[in-house]
Order: C-alpha cells, then sequence, then structure tokens
C-alpha cells in the first residue's frame, strides 16, 4: 500500500468512526465538543490533498464577512452577551462544517481514484448501518410508546447535564435531550420523535442523510433502486418526526434523483410532460398542502412575521453588513433571523453575505450536480460501481438545499456536519471522476504519439 493508499484509508476510517460516534455524542451531551474536536483533528493529524474548491472559498468569505459584521455592528448596538454566544456558536458550526466537507471531498475523491477502495466502502457502509439502525428502531419505538397529553415529552438528562448545576442558553440545552413530543399543532397525540438534534426538522434531515448514505454503499444497489429505498426512508422520517420541510425535501431529491436516473435523451420528453401534467396534478395536492398549512397556522405565521422583520429590519438598519448579531424580541416567536439560512445569512452578514451564501449553495452546487450527470463523469462513476452513491449525495444535497429553507444550517453541529459531510462526498466524486477521465485521456494521448512515432 502507497503513502496516498494509507492516507485515503486513514480519512475514510476517521470519517465511518465519526459517523458512529453520533449517538454517543448525543446522548452524552457533549456533541458540540466532540465535532470541533474531530474538526481539529483534522486539521492537525490530516494533510488533505484535494483543494477546498470555490465551495470552501465562498463560506469562508461568507465567516468573514460575519465576523466584520459583529465588530461594526458592536458599536451601535447593545445587545446582550448572550447573543454573540449564539453568534459565535453559529460561526464555529459553520467553520467545522466547512472542515468536514474538506473531509467528505477528500473520501469521495479516494473512492474514484483508488484502485482498491471496497474496503473503505464498508468502513462506511458499517457505521451508517449501526447509527441508522439506532435512529430508526429507536424513533419507531418512541412513536409506539406514545404519550399521555398534548403537553407531555419524554426528555432524559445527558452525561453531561449529569455533572453539571442548572444552566442558562445554549449550555443549558446540553444537560438533556428530548426523545420525543406531542405535535403541539395537531388536533390529536401525534408523536414527534428528536433523535439526534434537539428539534423535529432536524432529526427529519439527519435520518435522511443516514437512511440515504446507507443505501448508497450498499453493495450492488443501483440508482433505480436507491431512489425507491430512499423514497421510504424520506416518508419514515416525515412519519416519525412529522417536520414540514420532510415533504419539500423529498420533492426536490426526487427531481434531481429522477434527472439523474432516467436516459439523457428522456429528460426533455420527461420535462414537457411534467408541465403539461401540473395543471392536473396541483389541483388534487392543493388541499392537502392548504391541510397541512392549516394544521400549523400559528408556527407559520410566526415565522412569516419574523421573516417581514428581518427583512425590513436589515434593510433599514445596515443593508450590506447585516446586523452583525441576531436579536432575540420578546413579542417575536423565535429569534430574529433564525428558522432559514438564506435569511440568517442576511441578518449577520447583510446583502454581501447574502450573495455569497446563494452563490455557494444555489449556483456552486447544482453546477457540480449537473456535472456530475455529463455522459463522461457518470459512465466513469458506473463502471466503477460509484453512481448509486452519487445519485444518493445529489439527491440527499437538493434534500439539504430544500430543508434549509426552513432551519439554519450552523445551528447545531451533528446536522450542520452531516450536511457538510455529504456535500463534500459528491463533490469528491466528481472531482475524482474529472481526475481519472483527465488521466486517462493524457495516457490515450501519448500511446497515439508512441505509435505515430515508430
Amino acid at each position: 500500500m502507497n503513502i496516498q493508499e494509507s492516507r485515503d484509508k486513514d480519512i475514510t476510517n476517521f470519517t465511518a468512526a465519526v459517523i458512529f460516534a453520533i449517538p454517543f455524542a448525543w446522548i452524552s451531551g457533549l456533541d458540540f465538543v466532540a465535532f470541533h474536536a474531530a474538526a481539529l483533528y483534522v486539521l492537525f493529524n490530516f494533510k488533505l490533498q484535494t483543494k477546498p474548491g470555490i465551495f470552501a472559498h465562498l463560506l469562508l468569505s461568507v465567516a468573514f464577512v460575519y465576523v466584520i459584521s459583529v465588530l461594526v455592528n458592536s458599536f451601535f448596538s447593545t445587545e446582550p452577551i448572550d447573543r454573540y454566544i449564539a453568534w459565535a456558536n453559529n460561526l464555529s458550526v459553520l467553520l467545522v462544517g466547512i472542515i468536514f466537507f474538506r473531509v467528505g471531498k477528500e473520501v469521495g475523491f479516494g473512492l474514484v481514484t483508488s484502485e482498491n477502495a471496497e474496503e473503505r466502502r464498508q468502513s462506511l457502509y458499517r457505521s451508517l448501518s449501526f447509527v441508522a439502525a439506532v435512529y430508526f428502531a429507536f424513533s419507531f419505538v418512541l412513536k409506539m410508546i406514545g404519550l399521555s397529553s398534548v403537553s407531555d415529552e419524554i426528555r432524559i438528562p445527558t452525561l453531561f447535564g449529569l455533572v453539571t448545576p442548572s444552566l442558562p442558553g445554549l449550555l443549558g440545552q446540553y444537560r438533556g435531550v428530548t426523545l420525543s413530543s406531542a405535535n403541539w399543532f395537531g388536533n390529536g397525540l401525534e408523536v414527534r420523535t428528536y433523535l439526534f438534534a434537539p428539534f423535529a426538522t432536524g432529526s427529519n434531515l439527519v435520518g435522511m442523510l443516514l437512511g440515504g448514505l446507507w443505501l448508497a454503499f450498499r453493495k450492488n444497489i443501483s440508482a433505480p433502486k436507491f431512489v425507491v429505498g430512499f423514497v421510504c426512508v424520506a416518508l419514515s422520517c416525515y412519519f416519525l418526526t412529522g417536520a414540514r420541510s420532510a415533504l419539500v425535501s423529498l420533492v426536490s431529491a426526487l427531481l434531481v434523483g429522477g434527472v439523474a436516473v432516467v436516459n439523457p435523451k428522456l429528460r426533455a420528453l420527461i420535462f414537457v410532460v411534467a408541465i403539461t401534467t401540473l395543471p392536473i396534478v396541483l389541483p388534487a395536492v392543493l388541499p392537502f398542502l392548504e391541510a397541512v398549512y392549516n394544521a400549523r397556522e400559528g408556527s407559520n405565521d410566526a415565522r412569516l412575521n419574523t421573516y417581514q422583520y428581518t427583512l425590513e429590519a436589515v434593510l433599514n438598519t445596515n443593508p450590506l453588513l447585516g446586523l452583525g448579531v441576531r436579536p432575540d424580541l420578546d413579542n417575536f416567536f423565535i429569534v430574529v433571523g433564525s428558522h432559514q439560512s438564506f435569511l440568517a445569512a442576511l441578518t449577520r452578514g447583510g446583502l454581501i453575505a447574502l450573495l455569497l451564501f446563494v452563490i455557494a449553495f444555489l449556483f456552486a452546487l447544482p453546477a457540480n450536480m449537473m456535472s456530475m450527470m455529463e455522459s463522461q463523469v457518470s459512465q466513469l462513476l458506473k463502471s466503477k460501481g460509484l453512481w448509486p452513491a452519487a445519485v444518493a449525495t445529489m439527491c440527499l444535497t437538493a434534500a439539504s438545499l430544500a430543508w434549509m429553507l426552513f432551519q439554519d444550517i450552523d445551528a447545531y453541529p451533528i446536522v450542520g456536519t452531516f450536511v457538510f459531510l455529504n456535500i463534500g462526498i459528491m463533490r469528491g466524486l466528481l472531482g475524482g471522476a474529472l481526475t481519472v477521465a483527465s488521466n486517462q485521456r493524457t495516457t490515450t494521448a501519448a500511446r497515439v504519439r508512441q505509435h505515430a512515432s515508430y
């Protein structure tokens, strides 16, 4: 085994170990510390071979704008210290996410370029199997146990909570974990599960990522079978968590997955059929969408009011650099600028940060997906048995982008780290395929020149 092969194996095994540790970090209440420690370990112990790329550079620029914004706004605002602590938490989670994007990119690149990647695939698959089994088994058990009243919940102390006194703010949140609670916007005792995240929406995305990547790294699974399996995973997550974002994420993932698995010659036809059938399908699903909205009208209205106030506050105060920290007003249900990743970027870094954020997530990532679907790249990934993994990471990236319309990507380490890790694997698979294709062209050209010289 050469040095590069050994390095690729080490980074993959490290990634598998991080995934395996998710349940233990969560139940200990030390997930924030664990993921930051893992990120620092990467910085000081691994020499990453792949370049950061435009996505990482854009997000680092966003982080820099956040720092400039908070420094500028600190001269004009008098926000309490806990808002600055929350700001620092978000910034550090974003930076950890960027590091794990690099880790995922290294893993994906190595899976394509290595001649013996099967052992690494199995390492990832075993870790994902364990954590996905824990997530879905415990979630379904909690769902079956149920609750006695709409105000009831199942909450247990973490190991951190057992050894620390009552603490305010963010630290207090790590003293216990909520396993399930009643669907407070419903009419009955519908149970929502919260495994691996402090809120149902985050738990839903973690479940989709776990189940999706577990399917992706199964041996001999085809891309169409993955799409079918992913639908089952996503619907299970929706059943368990009742998260609004689940259905939007599923639709987004299916659009990308459908385009990826069909014959390129049929894509234009499918697009035409979809457009022509939309007027027929839309009236049929509108009653369902209206029922979902009405069932959560209070929460939806609170979000919309906060979004409106956020836009007005930023544009009237400091459009270019935003507010720096997000204010927590007594008359608002949620923190200003939260529960929406793009508005969060606008609040903390103004139009400058928002522009960089949009370019990173809504231009760079879709461009990567389009490149992945090109014939030469897809055929090379198919020849290495990695096309299902490529389709999976694209679907999960699309699901994550849709999820970001409902929550903050940098609020909690488990959610943010896993999202960025998946995006990194997708980008690494693409980079590896392009590198192998380039090497093959170079080898072919050299052989042609050699034969021409005879």
